[in-house]
């Protein structure tokens, strides 16, 4: 039964979708929050909520210029051009439809702050800005390539895409999630990693660990590359200018090295935690003397930025750091579009 009050048309997704288009008599039950509109001038509801309702045409919305919190998913929408004239659109939420792009005519959006598109069928975003937007959700879609300049982005999640290529304006960044997809090197993501503190890249294509020059300066917390390819233990000596507290390396080909751990605390002895084990304090010193035994071996490929470990491209000018959380500030849990947080 859907929250309509009568059963939602069976939808056969080899067929497609049978139509059922909004309208005054299904939006009206599902309005809610009675606030001033936007000129000050009388009242309006604001949001609208209508879940897996087998919803596949949203036009009507075109005439509720007063919204502001929509949530519709779990429906079979296909176009969402008819939100084009609601300019006080704070909040977006349409996960689990049927959406292919993002249209045009929904960039500029100036008060947008929060959406969530995920499980679409999304290929292309024709975002150039959306300035005051700070949580995107593309989990679950189709694209190959994000692109895209939100300046007062904080948190970006497009798992389970097939993206090769990132290229994200995004000063305040602090939080990314890009885990399955097809991302072979850190330099195939350009960012600015001032601000950076929790990065998700487990189960791509990941050999190589060289960067861009926009991810000098970077102080990342949390890095998780656990199901790459990474087959050389030298990679990870492009990882120290990071500041890294906690690193997921398991389930790469240089995890099977008899002496792991060893060899990456060696490299980055600031390591908190590698994996799931906490780093011991005698750990740590078995570590040093393992570094000065085999320092030739672990100094290889170990050169200052950018001469090395950066790849060579204009970088921006970099905001001002913020503070940063403690290393146990972010907690294990599921990799999903629900939970940002994403297990070892």
């Amino acid at each position: 039964m859907s929250d309509t009050g009568s059963p939602p048309p069976e939808v056969d997704h080899e067929k497609g979708s049978p139509e059922r288009a909004l309208d005054q008599a299904l939006i009206a039950p599902h309005l809610s929050l009675l606030a001033r509109t936007g000129n000050g001038l009388s009242h309006a509801f604001t949001r609208l909520e209508l879940h897996d309702a087998g919803i596949t045409d949203i036009s009507a919305l075109e005439k509720y210029i007063h919204l502001r919190y929509i949530d519709l998913s779990l429906n079979a929408v296909k176009d969402i051009t008819p939100l084009a004239p609601l300019d006080y659109l704070l909040s977006l939420d349409m996960h689990s439809n049927m959406l292919m792009k993002v249209p045009k005519v929904l960039d500029r959006k100036k008060y947008l702050q929060f959406v969530n598109l995920a499980r679409n069928q999304i290929e292309d975003m024709e975002i150039e800005e959306w300035p005051m937007c700070g949580w995107l959700n593309l989990n679950e879609n189709r694209m190959s390539a994000v692109k895209l300049s939100l300046p007062s982005l904080l948190h970006l999640e497009a798992r389970s895409n097939a993206i090769t290529t990132v290229a994200v304006t995004a000063p305040k960044l602090q939080k990314l999630y890009l885990g399955n997809n097809r991302l072979r090197s850190l330099s195939d993501i350009g960012i600015q990693a001032t601000t950076l503190q929790i990065l998700h890249l487990r189960d791509n294509q990941i050999r190589s660990l060289k960067m861009r020059e926009t991810w000098a300066g970077g102080k990342i917390i949390y890095l998780n590359l656990r199901g790459n390819a990474l087959e050389r233990m030298s990679e990870v000596n492009n990882l120290r200018y990071l500041g890294i507290k906690i690193l997921v390396l398991m389930d790469n080909p240089i995890a099977d090295n008899p002496n792991y751990r060893m060899e990456v605390l060696g490299r980055l002895p600031d390591l908190e935690r590698l994996d799931k084990d906490v780093v011991t304090d005698e750990e740590r010193e078995e570590a040093e003397a393992y570094r000065r035994e085999h320092a030739d071996q672990l100094e290889q490929a170990d050169e200052p930025p950018p001469e090395d470990h950066l790849e060579g491209v204009d970088a921006d000018p970099a905001p001002e750091e913020q503070d940063k959380p403690q290393a146990n500030d972010e907690e294990e849990g599921d990799d999903n579009s629900e939970n940002s947080d994403e297990e070892a």
